[in-house]
């Protein structure tokens, strides 16, 4: 999980803004590579949804062999957004009932419920 230190006087009722969402996503902003993720990020950053709790998961399986790699995870929601590269992790995502996401996708807020 990616954490941030709140600004002092940071109140929680703040933490809907587009300054505090841009705050919480910078240590993720720094760790990306690839430019359509990097635009994906600040798409996400625009709608209000909470930077993804790992950059560059891997999916494993009950004996930890991973079966499946995802460039951001949101895992409490099992929101997984996949880069063309790493399109063989589909299937595996799939079957383990997570939602996939591409960075041309349109994000459906109604995703990350829950998500802090």
């Amino acid at each position: 999980m990616v954490y941030c230190t709140l600004p002092a006087g940071c109140e929680p009722e703040d933490a809907g803004t587009y300054e505090y969402l841009e705050n919480a996503w910078q240590d993720t902003l720094e760790q990306i590579i690839d430019d359509s993720a990097l635009s994906f990020a600040w798409k996400c950053i625009e709608l209000n949804i909470p930077q993804p709790s790992i950059i560059g998961y891997e999916l494993v399986d009950d004996s930890g062999e991973v079966i499946g790699e995802a460039e951001f995870a949101w895992v409490f929601n099992k929101v997984a957004l996949l880069m063309p590269e790493q399109d063989e992790s589909v299937a595996a995502f799939a079957k383990n009932g997570w939602t996939i996401l591409r960075v041309d996708d349109e994000v459906p807020n109604s995703l990350f419920e829950g998500v802090e």
